[in-house]
């Protein structure tokens, strides 16, 4: 018996794109090093492949009476424990690291800290009715909010209203992004 087949192919070459979509963030990465025409083609196709694969999923889901749960997640901020400024802590840091090309990419932007992605997770794991998509996001956030935030004034409050309508509630603001991020920057040499 063959592999079960979705709307974009097999089962099989479902799980295939999950893989390249799971090491996609790399593509942000190396974008720098390319040209910058490649760089935005990877990363546009990087974008669509992974909503593919959600949209896939959730199908596959459907129709097969599984219980799925996917969580979107807008630029995550906060702490971190691998050796090099991950990605989107990157992006979300522009401003400090004075990289202008980034920051264009903040103008209007929405950002959530890594401890409440954690905790937003185990929440819906632990959600008896939580099913589809959610978007995970606290903060909607300009540039400028952020400059004012790390001088030390309070950011915009925006939420995700069908995670908080489950109960879930976020426990940390721009603030706190930053400041677990710029002490893990400066732990680890980048500042």
């Amino acid at each position: 018996m063959g592999s079960p087949t979705t709307s974009l192919g097999t089962f099989g070459e479902v799980f295939r794109e999950i893989r390249w979509v799971a090491v996609s963030d790399k593509i942000t990465v190396i974008v720098g090093r390319i040209p910058e025409t490649v760089g935005r083609i990877l990363v546009i196709v990087g974008r669509i492949l992974a909503k593919l694969v959600e949209r896939t999923a959730l199908e596959f889901a459907e129709r097969n009476g599984l219980d799925l749960v996917t969580v979107v997640l807008p630029i995550v901020v906060g702490p971190f424990v691998c050796p090099n400024v991950p990605s989107s802590v990157y992006m979300g840091m522009a401003p400090i690291f004075g990289d202008q090309e980034q920051c264009k990419y903040l103008v209007s932007t929405y950002m959530v800290h890594i401890d409440d992605v954690a905790s937003a997770h185990i929440f819906l794991l632990e959600h008896a009715n939580a099913k589809g998509r959610y978007i995970c996001s606290s903060i909607q956030t300009t540039i400028h909010d952020q400059v004012m935030e790390i001088k030390g004034y309070k950011g915009t409050n925006v939420s995700s209203m069908k995670l908080l309508n489950t109960g879930f509630k976020f426990k940390y603001g721009l603030g706190k992004m930053f400041d677990g991020a710029i002490q893990s920057c400066k732990e680890k040499g980048f500042l």
